[in-house]
């Protein structure tokens, strides 16, 4: 006897996986975003130490007369 609430051809295509196929999606995007924003907080704050260096490289350069 037939299953009623299953039609043939999705019985015959196997179960749905839409669902976990977004969630994996939408979890891959967590990550990357995650390691964007690791990234330009690391990058940021080494370019902000090297204009500060800079910065007071410069003003003893012109402070030293």
């Amino acid at each position: 006897m037939k299953d009623r609430h299953t039609p043939p051809i999705a019985s015959a295509a196997g179960p749905d996986e839409s669902g976990s196929t977004s969630t994996e999606y939408a979890v891959l995007v967590g990550f990357i975003a995650f390691a964007i924003t690791a990234g330009a907080t690391i990058f940021g704050t080494a370019l902000g130490n090297v204009y500060f260096t800079l910065a007071h490289v410069l003003s003893s350069m012109l402070n030293a007369k």
